[in-house]
């Protein structure tokens, strides 16, 4: 999000919001009004703390706004497992290496968890913001592995 100036406004998220109550936004050079047709706004952010910062409701009012759940343990270890077992299957693993499938997911979400509980972002380091994102891509590598080395 973009960072408040010294009167708590967001400058990028106000030009936003002036084209969401006016319809239009004016040119700088000759201050006619520009009109844009047929545009769709999609916003996504996640929980306001750490680094994230909150946005106003003058702005939000222009939204729907909806939150989804954190899947359970056993959601994710379900979708992931299929997507291993793809993989794995595709690049002509053998049996005995499909059958682990599950302890494998299990092991690596295991160890996503705790970097989220123990790695947890702090000003000098908030490049520790881990998500569904970081593990999806952990679990796509693994069948990329060479067969003959496993």
């Amino acid at each position: 999000m973009p960072v408040k100036d010294v009167y708590g406004s967001q400058p990028p998220l106000e030009l936003l919001r002036q084209y969401f109550d006016h319809k239009n936004w004016y040119d700088l050079k000759s201050t006619r009004a520009l009109y844009l047709h047929d545009l769709i706004f999609l916003g996504a952010m996640g929980l306001v703390g750490g680094s994230r910062q909150d946005v106003y409701p003058r702005f939000l009012r222009h939204f729907s706004i909806f939150s989804i759940n954190e899947f359970s343990q056993e959601s994710m270890a379900k979708i992931y497992s299929n997507v291993l077992l793809l993989g794995w299957k595709n690049n002509g693993f053998p049996s005995e290496i499909i059958m682990v499938v599950n302890q494998v997911v299990n092991a690596t979400l295991n160890i996503f968890k705790a970097a989220q509980e123990n790695l947890r972002p702090t000003p000098s380091k908030s490049h520790y913001i881990f998500n569904l994102r970081d593990f999806f891509r952990l679990i796509q590598v693994i069948p990329d592995l060479v067969n003959d080395s496993i």
